[in-house]
């Protein structure tokens, strides 16, 4: 039977017995219609609902939520390799979703929490299609952002659009982001996405926080000051924000503290305090400065947190996300104005470039083929030994997926060898790890440097939030305290700088704080890594003339081989991450893919081809996989051993290189590699025919005097050349006519 025929008996059925279905007197729930229709049409969509794949728990196509009971996250999350790339939510037939305001903003606010560009809703009886890009709000209609509407006797007709909007082939082929990102840029509407709102609500806070605490004098006359204090305040609202939602222990919620105005000062410290006591980590350490913030600014920031002016799901909001968001707003800081306030202007480092987030596929995807390389094949406890790096780790992004990746190594392990009494279920045959061991992979795998100290705040704290994804109160109750402190994981310092390379500098005290050299010793008790992966900062060599001093650019050019011609700062990151992976270990970066090319690369192409480290180069050639930057990108993979081999590809998207379908590969030798640039080209059967070449061919030096013909070396001025009056047969106005003769044997 063809799945359209299925889809039409499956239509039939529905029909035929609709009004029991939708008679809201009769027994006919949400499980039985997920069960009976919903289930089987997101198979005939292509989805494998069922994982009857068997894919391990972190890549299953379809997760789907407790059938028997309600929970506050959406019925279905559809994803691509584990991504998820919009969600599905239920209900039962006898809710006419048509006209429910409940369930369309239910739908809409899962689908913009999570930054998704669709949602849809469905009772099998309508299936609705939200867009999500548009900001839910509560007084609006059911009919609101509405893209598609489908009643279940179109199903059959419409079949072929349906698939097109959301098979799991139009996922994993890419066409799904293709369609949605055209249409929605060809309507031309204003939307505001959650990051974008949300890192505007945040600056708001930090500017009115600032100018409150500032007007106060005091130790709040620095605006140095004035940064630090006021990320860590917003870091200490937010994370107790995501605690509520996630429903984990907590003294009181914030909402409750502003209920009193006489007493908000004295409940909010108690909160704060209850929470270091319980959480500890660092996060509410320190002085408060709640005694220095009058009521209304304090009362005006959370209300912004809860219903009804805030659309915000922090339970729906991912960790990746979060670090988008603080990525973005680790480009700015707080200045003095003219005026006297204080505003938010753009850091140095970002005055004339913009942030760059790298995409979770390829996070997900550098992880995944880094991790698996070093994971195989070990045990739980040998998983504790490994230490992973990113040593210019900004948010954090790239360390809280190699965290995810060491929890599920670790969940799948124990499912595959009968261990299932370690894990904690999550429902539906999902687990997780139990909280202590978790915070023992953190505290034991996973390591960060950067030269931003609030990006260092930053990282700590979306580790922290990663950590307790899946978390409950029953599930953390035994754990005191619940969070690890990362001050030796997470370092503030200058990766490519340390004491030792300034030794011989004439430096003075300022320009030191502004270098931060980094020890060594004091990360990982000054050990190498198994693996440095990360997207290190692309600065050209006139661009790090602007941002960093001349003694680190002396730095940069004495110590660094890479360092050649006008080369950029990423050159110098992958050489300190070969420096600093044991020997065996891996490098994984994103980086411009015209190191292999233009002749500032010589270098680097020349430390990584005496090595013989290259194991793998994925290039992107002309794609684009950063929004709103021009960059042609490449993911290079290098182990510090030989290696007679490497596999080089050639990508199109960002799909083909996720899901691993159509992506063309072919196997080159190493030796091939020199300081030349390398002869790599999306014609693999070029490619091939001159690897057969290299097979046979010599040097041509072995058999011919090669010598240089014509050249100009001084031309003013008066013009100088090689050659004699008497090898002159003719001339011009403007040229000479010259025989040479030459013996080459």
């Amino acid at each position: 039977m063809s799945k359209a025929e299925s889809l039409q008996k499956l239509v039939e059925k529905s029909t035929t017995d609709i009004e029991y279905y939708k008679n809201p007197r009769k027994p006919y729930n949400e499980h039985s219609c997920r069960m009976e229709f919903i289930d089987p049409l997101l198979g005939l969509l292509g989805w494998d609902v069922t994982n009857s794949k068997g894919l391990p728990p972190q890549y299953r196509e379809v997760i789907a939520e407790n059938y028997s009971s309600s929970t506050d996250r959406p019925d279905y999350s559809l994803t691509m390799r584990g991504v998820t790339k919009f969600f599905v939510e239920a209900k039962k037939p006898s809710v006419d979703i048509f006209i429910s305001l409940e369930s369309a903003l239910q739908a809409r606010k899962y689908g913009w929490n999570a930054n998704h560009k669709i949602a849809v809703l469905t009772n099998f009886d309508y299936l609705i299609i939200y867009d999500t890009t548009v900001t839910p709000h509560e007084q609006d209609d059911a009919h609101v952002a509405r893209f598609r509407v489908y009643h279940h006797t179109e199903y059959v007709d419409k079949y072929s659009e349906m698939l097109e909007l959301l098979s799991r082939d139009s996922v994993y082929s890419g066409s799904f982001d293709l369609y949605f990102n055209k249409h929605f840029a060809e309507q031309g509407r204003q939307t505001q996405q959650v990051d974008s709102m949300f890192l505007a609500q945040i600056n708001e806070w930090r500017i009115s926080l600032s100018n409150e605490l500032y007007s106060k004098g005091n130790q709040y006359v620095d605006v140095d000051v004035l940064n630090d204090v006021v990320q860590e305040f917003i870091n200490q609202i937010v994370f107790l924000r995501i605690c509520e939602d996630k429903n984990l222990p907590l003294y009181h919620r914030l909402q409750d503290t502003i209920a009193d105005p006489s007493q908000l000062h004295s409940k909010l410290e108690e909160l704060l305090r209850a929470a270091d006591k319980r959480y500890n980590a660092g996060i509410f350490s320190g002085e408060y400065i709640v005694f220095d913030l009058n009521n209304d600014v304090i009362s005006n920031i959370f209300r912004g947190l809860y219903y009804p002016q805030s659309p915000y799901l922090f339970n729906i909001i991912e960790p990746n996300l979060l670090g988008k968001i603080y990525e973005m707003f680790l480009t700015e800081q707080l200045v003095l104005s003219d005026d006297g306030t204080i505003i938010l202007t753009k850091k140095k480092d970002f005055a004339n470039r913009s942030i760059v987030t790298t995409p979770t596929e390829i996070v997900r995807y550098m992880v995944e083929k880094t991790m698996s390389k070093l994971c195989t094949g070990k045990t739980p406890k040998e998983i504790l030994d490994l230490r992973i790096a990113d040593i210019a780790c900004g948010s954090g992004v790239f360390l809280e997926v190699v965290f995810d990746y060491l929890q599920n190594y670790c969940i799948e392990w124990y499912l595959e060898n009968g261990n299932t009494s370690r894990l904690i279920e999550v429902g539906n045959g999902r687990y997780k790890l139990p909280l202590e061991e978790k915070k023992e992979l953190l505290i034991s795998c996973v390591f960060g440097v950067d030269i931003d100290i609030h990006a260092v705040e930053v990282a700590k704290f979306s580790l922290l939030i990663k950590l307790i994804e899946n978390e409950t109160a029953p599930s953390v109750e035994a754990s005191s305290p619940i969070l690890p402190n990362l001050d030796n994981n997470i370092l503030f310092g200058n990766s490519l700088v340390s004491d030792d390379e300034l030794i011989g500098l004439d430096i003075d005290d300022e320009e030191l704080m502004n270098i931060v050299p980094f020890d060594w010793s004091d990360i990982n008790n000054g050990n190498k890594f198994d693996a440095i992966i990360g997207n290190p900062p692309y600065v050209s060599t006139e661009g790090l003339h602007t941002l960093v001093s001349k003694n680190e650019f002396t730095v940069y050019k004495k110590k660094y081989k890479s360092s050649h011609k006008q080369f950029d700062k990423y050159f110098i990151f992958l050489e300190r991450a070969i420096q600093r992976v044991l020997d065996g270990g891996l490098v994984c970066y994103i980086i411009p893919n015209k190191f292999f090319k233009i002749g500032a690369g010589e270098k680097i192409r020349q430390i990584i081809a005496d090595g013989k480290m290259l194991i793998s180069l994925d290039d992107f050639g002309d794609a684009q996989l950063f929004e709103d930057k021009t960059v042609y990108s490449s993911i290079v993979m290098l182990q510090k051993q030989e290696s007679s081999e490497f596999i080089y590809s050639s990508i199109d998207s960002v799909a083909e290189l996720w899901v691993g379908e159509k992506v063309r590969s072919v196997a080159l030798k190493t030796e091939v590699l020199n300081s030349l640039p390398w002869r790599l080209t999306a014609d693999f059967d070029f490619l091939q025919l001159l690897q057969k070449l290299n097979d046979y061919a010599v040097p041509l030096p072995k058999h011919a005097e090669i010598f240089n013909g014509i050249q100009t070396s001084a031309e003013r001025p008066t013009p100088i050349y090689w050659f004699s009056n008497d090898m002159i047969v003719g001339e011009t106005e403007h040229a000479f006519r010259v025989v040479v003769k030459r013996n080459f044997f």
